[in-house]
């Protein structure tokens, strides 16, 4: 893990034209050579309240369409919005499949069940 100073969304999610920008300390972890997530902390903030994200960048390298661009085409920030409801359809998804074989794994128990109180029988 690894620390560095980055310049990250102000608290009011403004824009560098405005100095919505705060210094923050960000704390990249990495995972199989990308970093997946980072926190920081605003200065502005005297609390020291973490606050957690993603690099726009490498969403961008996963699905380009969530993430927002500036004016000149560069990577601003994360559609989190956006990652969300994927998140949460993917998510269903594996629910959906976890209950699937939930159901087969009863049929198959039930199965082996009665094929043993045969084999008693017999």
């Amino acid at each position: 893990m690894e620390t560095r100073i980055f310049r990250v969304p102000g608290e009011n999610g403004g824009n560098e034209r405005n100095s919505g920008f705060a210094e923050g300390k960000v704390s990249c972890s990495v995972m199989q050579n990308r970093p997946a997530k980072v926190t920081f902390l605003y200065k502005s903030d005297n609390k020291g309240t973490p606050q957690f994200g993603l690099i726009a960048e490498e969403v961008a390298k996963v699905n380009p369409d969530l993430v927002v661009r500036d004016d000149k085409g560069e990577i601003y920030t994360v559609r989190y919005e956006g990652v969300n409801a994927m998140l949460l359809n993917e998510f269903l998804k594996e629910h959906h499949k976890v209950q699937e074989l939930e159901t087969g794994m009863t049929a198959l128990i039930a199965r082996v069940k009665e094929q043993a109180s045969q084999i008693q029988k017999g």
